[in-house]
């Protein structure tokens, strides 16, 4: 499930958007720029039961995990 809480967004250059949010263990805010297409097909196929690597094929495994939880890549590893 993708929690959306608290998470903004803004059009960067290119078709790409800045995804910015409060990681939930360390307080700080992050953000990341992704191609918009790819974050709405994905959200589209994650609505539909995708499992999050086949919705965001062409995104990071940090990139994924931010869009999922909000969890930021520092906090990840250091679990």
């Amino acid at each position: 499930m993708v929690n959306l809480d608290g998470i903004t967004s803004k059009p960067a250059a290119n078709g790409e958007v800045t995804l910015t949010r409060k990681c939930p263990f360390c307080g700080k805010e992050h953000s990341v720029t992704i191609k918009q297409e790819p974050l709405l097909l994905g959200m589209n196929a994650l609505s539909a039961g995708a499992l999050v690597q086949d919705a965001f094929p062409s995104f990071t495994a940090d990139e994924r995990e931010f869009i999922m939880t909000g969890i930021c890549p520092k906090c990840w590893d250091n679990m």
